[in-house]
């Protein structure tokens, strides 16, 4: 596991750990996906074609993606292997991205690629904003400039900065 996927491990432990889903399976099956998830993620924001968000790096960016994940799906195996879509079958995967279904689920790597497609965009339509409400178009299309979707960016965005800020990355 590189440096960077294992700092995005430590994140997802921190914000929703394992043991939250002991009910429904043991802690061996949900460590895997977490590894998984947490690798996927590191590897998509590491290529050389791929940008970190606007004022971020690529590992800032790769904890807002595990945090939107951590909102959208808990990180829960039947949402992360598309099992169970959400949104009334309209949104797919560990971000609950409302792209092809095939292009989100062939993999977590998939999954990271397309969310990160989406929040690119997301922080385009919302340039000139505050960094916190920059996912908005991410979480609410085109209703972003409701208080709601400002509420929902904030959530995500402001668990992965101050997580940052309290445990920033060092390669």
């Amino acid at each position: 596991m590189s440096t960077l996927a294992t700092y995005l491990y430590a994140f997802m432990i921190a914000i929703y750990p394992i043991s939250n889903h002991a009910v429904t399976e043991s802690s061996d099956v949900t460590e895997v996906r977490y590894h998984e998830l947490a690798e996927s993620t590191a590897f998509a924001v590491m290529q050389p074609y791929v940008k970190p968000l606007p004022g971020t790096t690529r590992a800032l960016t790769g904890l807002i993606q595990l945090s939107t994940a951590r909102f959208e799906s808990s990180y829960v195996g039947e949402v992360v292997d598309c099992t169970k879509g959400g949104d009334g079958g309209r949104s797919w995967g560990p971000f609950q991205t409302q792209r092809a279904k095939s292009r989100t689920c062939w993999s977590t790597l998939g999954a990271a690629g397309v969310a990160l497609e989406m929040m690119h965009e997301s922080f385009l339509v919302t340039r000139g904003r505050p960094m916190e409400d920059r996912l908005a178009h991410y979480t609410d299309g085109p209703k972003w400039l409701t208080e709601k979707a400002a509420k929902r960016s904030r959530a995500r965005l402001g668990l992965a900065l101050r997580y940052w800020r309290a445990h920033p990355f060092v390669e």
